[in-house]
């Protein structure tokens, strides 16, 4: 047997015993630096043996601040932290043992959303934040995003906070995921605290990103008494809502570095803010997105955009965007949702919640497209003599949905559709080679992708697109958004 693979699946127990063997104060820190030399999306490929994955340095985190304890007389090298990655590689799942479709849909949900969140454009994800929270208005009054609605959140600006996690993030990457806040006092961050100054940084990390391991233990979740004991690894992880380490070296750890990119993304500040404000939150943000998603759409060539269109007696609305291209009509219905923990963690109620959360708007899709076919007025700049594609964009990636084991799961739309996240589009609306609706219009047709996501077509197009001029002008907005302003 190799020294870092196992001739049989792992139990989570073994995993777990195999994390413990290492005190805390000594595995963590190697974890920060491993984290660190592999932190962007697919350098992984190239880690010892293809084991040190962000997803396992995550969990062999969670597992050593969790069970591990300061009595064990092992320290660890990395070696030991490349032996308990092997070990999380050859974890068992329930549902491998099955030889079902529905066995199938689980394991692989499982497995999407415990890897695919890493491998997300860093640069969007930054600037998403910022783009949607502070650069975009909604046509709706908002109940709860107005005012100074940030300050009571985060106690900072939006682009503070994505900027101290910047900050945060690029230090750790240069200095072997370790982070000193002291550092903020030394002649070579002078530029850093020119731009924002350092009790203001100090504050917004302790406000938002710094845990400590005695913390972590008391948020852990509880797992329930049907889950199985094999998919305790996809339970929540605490550093996932405070990414930076506090109260194990004399230094801060970011044990992995990708966590903080996704707790300033719109899906964690999404979390932030529902626990505070609740279903009020979620409303205003499905304005908000709906907004975005348009401003977005306005970047495409060669497309006129229309946006929802009134119709009845009773005020009823078609989808929330059309756009008109020369051979195509593209229908665009936004949905401000994200997969639930039951989607993530493939759980016995995925199904029933991935339909709950997209059915309607692919009913929308199929409403509107009959609408425009039948010619009804409301609908008269509308050509109905050309194909229709249907687009539903969501905040958050429902990865593998486009894939016909998922696909087959939501209602028959009359009309070909992909399901579409944020990141994607804001990709598919650069593109150069053609526009945006031939690009559709071919995927829907093409028999080789019939399960292909939006950015795996995309990819096939190589470097032809241009800057997305939305991204460019929230990034810009942040503070040390040259690679050159953070010192080592």
């Amino acid at each position: 047997m190799a020294p870092y693979s196992y001739d049989r699946r792992t139990t989570y127990r073994e995993f777990t015993q195999r994390v413990r063997r290492h005190t805390p104060s000594s595995l963590l820190p190697v974890v920060a630096q491993i984290a660190s030399r592999y932190s962007e999306p697919n350098s992984w490929l190239r880690s010892p043996f293809k084991k040190i994955t962000p997803w396992a340095l995550a969990e062999v985190a969670r597992v050593s601040l969790a069970f591990g304890n300061e009595h064990r007389r092992v320290e660890a090298t990395e070696d030991d932290v490349l032996r308990c990655c092997a070990a999380h590689s050859a974890l068992n799942d329930p549902d491998l043992r099955t030889v079902t479709l529905d066995g199938f849909r689980k394991f692989m949900l499982r497995l999407a959303n415990e890897q695919m969140p890493y491998q997300l454009p860093v640069g969007h994800e930054l600037a998403r934040s910022i783009a949607l929270f502070e650069q975009t208005t909604a046509d709706h009054a908002m109940e709860i995003l107005s005012g100074d609605w940030v300050q009571r959140l985060l106690n900072c600006s939006v682009a503070e906070y994505v900027g101290v996690a910047f900050l945060f993030y690029a230090g750790s990457l240069k200095n072997g995921g370790r982070f000193d806040l002291d550092w903020l006092s030394q002649d070579d961050f002078r530029r850093i605290t020119d731009e924002v100054d350092s009790d203001t940084i100090a504050r917004v990390a302790h406000d938002n990103f710094i845990t400590s391991p005695a913390e972590v233990r008391r948020n852990l979740p509880t797992p329930t008494a049907s889950q199985h004991p094999e998919t305790h690894r996809y339970l929540f992880n605490p550093l996932e809502a405070r990414p930076v380490l506090a109260d194990v070296i004399d230094e801060l750890l970011v044990p992995v570095p990708g966590l903080l990119i996704r707790k300033v993304s719109p899906l964690g500040l999404y979390y932030t803010a529902v626990e505070r404000w609740g279903e009020p939150f979620t409303r205003d943000l499905g304005y908000l997105f709906e907004a975005y998603v348009g401003r977005n759409l306005a970047l495409m060539d060669g497309a006129t955009v229309y946006p929802a269109i009134t119709y009845d007696r009773d005020k009823k609305q078609s989808v929330d965007w059309l756009a008109v291209f020369r051979d195509v009509v593209v229908l665009v219905e936004v949905k401000s949702t994200r997969p639930t923990a039951a989607v993530r963690s493939g759980s016995d109620a995925a199904v029933t919640d991935l339909k709950k959360r997209l059915d309607k708007a692919v009913g929308q899709l199929s409403t509107t497209a009959g609408l425009i076919k039948r010619r009804e007025s409301a609908f008269n700049d509308i050509p109905h003599d050309r194909p229709i594609v249907g687009l539903v964009v969501t905040m958050e990636p429902f990865h593998v949905i486009n894939a016909q084991p998922y696909r087959q799961l939501l209602p028959s739309c009359t009309e070909p559709f992909r399901v579409c996240a944020a990141f994607e589009l804001e990709h598919l609306v650069t593109i150069e080679d053609q526009t945006a609706g031939e690009f559709l219009l071919n995927l829907v047709n093409d028999e080789q992708q019939q399960d292909s996501a939006i950015d795996t077509a995309l990819a096939g197009h190589g470097h032809r697109f241009r800057r997305n001029s939305v991204i460019d002008t929230a990034f810009a907005q942040l503070p040390w958004n040259e690679r050159g302003d953070l010192p080592t």
